[in-house]
Order: structure tokens, then C-alpha cells, then sequence
């Protein structure tokens, strides 16, 4: 048996109507799916993936857990940073701040920083209830600052949101991680 190509000429015991209609539509769903992905492509081809706007403004979060708990789970969160502010009473935490090369850089960007920059967060923690049930809101604002040489005051820096995010996304975890340890160590 002889094998068919698109590319070869149509054997005349195959050319029949129904024949040029089924090539046809094959035809037309290859050049539609073509053109699909061509557009498709090129969109993100030339989107701009930069990230989250530049922002002075906390992240935040509502946990639905006992606040111990929820204290807890941040404290483990920042387990890397050093803490100059650890208060649970007023829920408060601050951490120290952090210059070159120890600053956070998010994962798809260059291990590059600018000199003279520092930043540190700071945590509020904040009880509350929702249809009696415990709502814990956890705030995270990075500040950073930039010297420009030795007399001058900083000036602040935006905050890309990068690293208060992977704060709070660590939060959740710990959270997660701590109902389902208990979960499982109570069932018989």
C-alpha cells in the first residue's frame, strides 16, 4: 500500500467530493489553530511580567484560627530574621534591619542589590471575630531605605510585595501544617 502525504497530489480513485470537504476542513482547523497560538504567543511574548506594582502599603491576611496559634505561625515564619520588637501583648513585631548582601531578592530576579539600601519589616498582628468565630488579621509592611552617601537623610523605597507575600503564603503553611499534625495525632 502505497503511504498518503499532504504534500503529494490526490490519487484520482480518492478524488471525490466528500473527499476535498474533509481536507477542508482539516485545513481550515490547522490554520486556525496556527494563527490561535501565533497570537497567543506573541501576547506573552511582548507582555510585561514585572511583577506587582511598587507599593508603601502593608500586605495583609485574615486567618481563621486562635490567635496563639496564628502568633505561633509567624514566629516560625521568621525564623531567619532577627527580631528587635517581639511583642505578643500588643501584637507586634519588628525585625532588624537587614543590609547587603543579607536582603531578600525573589527567586527570577538577579542576585543584584544597589548599595546603601536596607529594610526591615514590620508585623502587626490584630484579634477580631467573624460570626463568632476567631479572625486574626496579619499585616506585613516591608520598609525599605536608600542612603545616598554618609550625611544624608534615606530616602524610602516602594515595596514590590514580593517578600510580604512569601511571608504570608509561609503563615498559611505553618497553620495548615500545625491542623493537620493535630488532626492526625487525634484520630485514634
Amino acid at each position: 500500500m502505497k503511504e498518503f502525504s499532504l504534500l503529494m497530489p490526490l490519487p484520482m480513485s480518492l478524488a471525490t467530493p466528500w473527499t476535498f470537504k474533509l481536507l477542508g476542513k482539516i485545513f481550515t482547523r490547522i490554520v486556525l489553530l496556527s494563527s490561535l497560538s501565533a497570537a497567543l504567543t506573541g501576547c506573552a511574548l511582548f507582555s510585561d511580567n514585572s511583577g506587582p506594582e511598587p507599593s508603601y502599603a502593608p500586605r495583609e491576611q485574615v486567618f481563621s484560627a486562635p490567635y496563639d496559634k496564628v502568633w505561633r505561625a509567624t514566629q516560625l515564619a521568621l525564623k531567619d530574621y532577627r527580631m528587635s520588637v517581639n511583642n505578643m501583648d500588643q501584637g507586634v513585631i519588628e525585625t532588624e534591619p537587614r543590609r547587603r548582601p543579607d536582603l531578600w531578592t525573589p527567586p527570577h530576579r538577579p542576585n543584584y542589590q544597589p548599595g546603601g539600601v536596607s529594610s526591615w519589616l514590620s508585623i502587626r498582628v490584630l484579634r477580631g471575630q467573624i460570626e463568632g468565630r476567631p479572625a486574626i488579621k496579619v499585616s506585613v509592611r516591608k520598609n525599605t531605605e536608600q542612603a545616598s552617601d554618609f550625611f544624608s537623610e534615606p530616602r524610602p523605597l516602594p515595596s514590590d510585595g514580593l517578600e510580604e507575600e512569601a511571608l504570608l503564603y509561609r503563615i498559611e503553611r505553618e497553620l495548615f501544617l500545625e491542623q493537620a499534625l493535630e488532626r492526625a495525632l487525634s484520630q485514634p
